[in-house]
């Protein structure tokens, strides 16, 4: 495009761009230059800008692509004319509600933000936020002349465990800040007085407040509590254990009617009345053909995951997963008219096509709901969750139903696991991504460029695994599939693609999984696949076959879902692990096919319990040493048997080492080593009794393990490594032993030394031998010198790749 004084002070440019996005269906402006230009009123989102230089161009009312993860949170301000959003990338933005201009952008310094709030009083201006590292934060709100928001932070905490929600009471100065999470503590801040009250309850996970001096709090085992602040000892004056059978996700107070609802993993929606201190019985309906009838919504509803009350008190919102739903169509929004007796279901937002819809809900989970508090667009609410999408909702009038008005759209691309080919002819590693896809490197190229990317999942890849020989690749998805592939002919091929749209049932695309696929595992010498996820049910599958895959068991075992998988290095046993904070080890060399009926006798009768939280990962590893178990150190050498070893790691933030004896399929914890954060992946050393783990301190640690003094086992910390921006997901050992891979939510892989130095009791290394960044939408955009673009919008910029060098 030539430069012009006609380019100056006008919409032309804007204009001719808006053209061509909208003509121009590849929409691929890469290297452009586009610089010393006025481009005006241009809507970038769906552009590709890698490379363009925009230098000194004045870039005013553009709009761009945002950085945007998982929405956990979203919160109005007390006018409403302003929205927060709390994500999984610990990105905080504020939006004007009326136009989407970005009023204050902060990242968080990595980690998950849990929650935000604003204060609702009206003589005060206040915000907070809880992260995943268990710090909460608290700022003053500043209005600025240009429209602009400042906020200025005005004091922070450090839980030793997340914090999950935070809340402002409802007096008009909203004096009172309380949060709480996986720690051992409700922290109530009362403002003014600067003064700190911590009340011992644990596993807080959502709270709300009715008044000035009442809470109400939930817990993560199911139990609901009433707290009376107006003295300064607070006072439990309700209390209801396991008011749900799970996990409460949500609870939300209705002023006008002085109710509480909670939801919860269970599927339960339960009311309470505050004034009668007792639950209130109600009934659903809605209308077919004209006549009313019952919403059994239990037949529905598998999981409530956040719930939200209009201003007024007349809607009910609830985001929620449904049972027996096509895949694109599970995560709804229901809203209930609770204007008369019976509350009638009079809208359900989804993304199914149908008269009352429009298509335009969530494809994914729906994790947080927000009514305005703006009276006079009571039925205005925002909506957001893993779909990397905010959505603004409110009442059409004329076609009486909810209209989604505008979207937030944004790019996000985590790591989620990292595998590295057996054979060792190959060099190659796999990665599953957030963009749906799996990627593939040649180990010895130091490429950004993959060779491969395997895209025929529909949703995120959670997990890849190679089988013994490199020749097989299996990988597992939100989307509730197993993917295996092929390489072959010099390229990785799907197995019989086509098989999703034929009879053939036994195909492993074609069983799927009633939830999220969590994770995959092959055996260590037979192409023997396990896979496991969100179902709670682990299967083995006999890949020996490709042209007659079939199930061989099924297991049950576990009451919660599974998160890892491992197999111990002979391919004797399989170990599980799960939400429910137990290991089962499953033997599979006595395990006979079962023509695909669940299986529960080649389990270890007894879990391995010793977390207290979700048990994250696991692996095996080679007792290398042949060091000996403690109740077999007064055995004769002969008759001692080399085991394996187990690692396990979870939210407890432990590293548990196992001993498993084969004879008798007992188990022994030999011990344990409590460090840092929530432990996302262990891996073992394929040849020395080294382990490494990782989390979301974004540390990768060595550990040897060895015997003290007193001849007990020991994990001794040898080596720390530090690069990683964000948590880390994922970690693999090269077959080499030379290097260890990672990969995480900074969207990078990296590459580390391996290598203890004998000659330090700790070694640090602060930098990756080589790192790998996924590219960027806006990577290598030049920003320099850009006019009418705000801090906060060239700080996003820059979080997506653009720089002002």
């Amino acid at each position: 495009m030539e430069k012009h004084k006609f380019l100056k002070n006008n919409y032309t440019a804007g204009n001719i761009l808006n053209l061509l996005l909208q003509l121009y269906s590849e929409k691929d402006f890469q290297y452009w230059d586009l610089s010393e230009i006025d481009i005006w009123g241009v809507d970038f989102r769906d552009a590709i800008l890698t490379g363009v230089d925009f230098n000194d161009s004045d870039l005013k009312n553009c709009i761009f692509t945002q950085p945007l993860g998982c929405i956990h949170s979203i919160a109005f301000n007390a006018d409403g004319n302003y929205f927060a959003t709390g994500d999984a990338h610990g990105l905080i933005r504020v939006h004007n509600t009326e136009n989407l201009a970005l009023c204050f952008f902060e990242k968080g310094a990595g980690n998950q933000i849990w929650s935000v709030a604003f204060s609702s009083g009206t003589n005060s201006q206040r915000f907070a936020l809880a992260a995943e590292d268990g710090s909460v934060k608290l700022f003053e709100i500043e209005n600025l002349a240009s429209g602009k928001l400042n906020f200025k932070e005005t004091n922070s905490w450090r839980e030793t465990g997340r914090v999950l929600s935070v809340a402002f009471s409802l007096d008009p100065e909203s004096n009172i800040l309380a949060f709480g999470g996986d720690g051992n503590a409700i922290t109530f801040y009362k403002i003014k007085e600067k003064d700190t009250i911590r009340l011992p309850i644990s596993n807080v996970y959502c709270m709300t407040f009715i008044d000035d001096r009442t809470l109400y709090s939930c817990s993560q085992e199911g139990d609901f509590i009433g707290w009376d602040l107006s003295t300064r000892n607070p006072q439990i004056f309700y209390q209801e254990r396991k008011r749900h059978e799970k996990l409460i996700r949500c609870i939300a107070f209705n002023a006008t009617k002085q109710i509480i609802a909670t939801g919860s993993e269970d599927g339960k929606l339960k009311i309470f009345d505050t004034n009668n201190k007792q639950d209130l019985q109600f009934q659903l309906v809605y209308i077919e053909n004209g006549s009313e009838k019952d919403y059994e919504y239990t037949k529905y509803i598998s999981e409530i995951r956040t719930l939200a009350f209009s201003c007024d008190g007349s809607i009910l919102a609830i985001g929620c997963i449904c049972k027996n739903q096509p895949d694109n169509s599970e995560h709804k929004i229901l809203l209930f008219d609770l204007t008369g007796d019976k509350w009638k279901l009079i809208s359900t937002l989804d993304n199914s096509l149908s008269e009352n819809q429009d298509q335009n809900g969530h494809t994914h989970l729906i994790r947080s709901i927000a009514f305005s508090p703006n009276t006079d667009k009571p039925l205005f609410f925002i909506s957001g969750g893993d779909g990397r999408t905010v959505k603004l909702w409110d009442w059409d009038q004329d076609k009486k139903k909810w209209k989604c008005q505008d979207n937030l759209r944004g790019y996000a691309n985590r790591l989620w696991s990292v595998a590295f080919s057996k054979n060792e002819n190959q060099s190659i590693f796999a990665c599953g991504c957030e963009d749906n896809n799996i990627h593939i490197w040649n180990y010895n190229d130091r490429t950004h460029i993959p060779s491969y990317t395997l895209s025929k999942h529909k949703d995120w890849v959670w997990s890849v695994a190679f089988n013994h020989d490199g020749t097989l690749l299996a990988s597992a998805s939100e989307d509730k599939t197993i993917g295996l592939w092929q390489f072959k002919d010099n390229n990785w091929n799907l197995i019989n693609p086509e098989a999703e749209n034929t009879s053939q049932t036994n195909h492993l695309l074609n069983i799927k999984h009633t939830k999220r696929v969590r994770c995959v595992a092959f055996h260590p010498t037979e192409n023997i696949l396990a896979s496991t996820g969100n179902d709670n049910i682990v299967i083995l599958w006999d890949l020996r076959n490709l042209n007659n895959i079939k199930v061989l068991s099924k297991f049950t075992n576990h009451t919660d879902r599974v998160l890892s998988l491992a197999f111990s290095p002979d391919g004797h046993f399989l170990a599980s692990s799960s939400r429910d904070k137990t290991i089962r080890l499953i033997d599979i060399v006595d395990s006979e096919p079962s023509n695909d009926q669940q299986s529960n006798s080649s389990v270890l009768e007894k879990p391995l319990e010793g977390h207290q939280d979700q048990v994250h990962s696991i692996a095996f590893i080679k007792n290398t040493e042949g060091l000996v178990f403690p109740k077999e150190q007064e055995n004769p050498p002969e008759t001692q048997e080399i085991k394996p070893f187990l690692v396990s790691s979870g939210f407890d933030r432990q590293l548990i080492l196992w001993g498993i004896n084969h004879n008798n399929t007992s188990v022994e914890k030999l011990c344990s080593v409590n460090e840092g954060q929530r432990i996302l992946s262990v891996a073992c050393h394929p040849t020395e009794l080294i382990i490494a783990s990782a989390g979301h301190d974004r540390i990768i640690i060595l550990w040897k393990i060895e015997k003290n003094e007193k001849n007990e086992y020991v994990f001794k910390k040898v080596k720390i490594l530090k690069g990683h921006k964000r948590a880390v997901e994922s970690i693999v050992f090269t077959p080499d032993c030379k290097r260890l891979i990672s990969c995480g939510q900074d969207q990078t892989i990296r590459f580390w030394d391996v290598e203890v130095d004998k000659n330090k009791e700790i070694s640090k290394i602060n930098i990756s031998l080589h790192t790998i960044e996924l590219g960027k939408p806006y990577q290598g955009m030049n920003i320099s010198g850009v006019k009418n673009l705000d801090p906060a919008q060239i700080s996003v910029l820059e979080e997506l790749g653009a720089s002002r060098d």
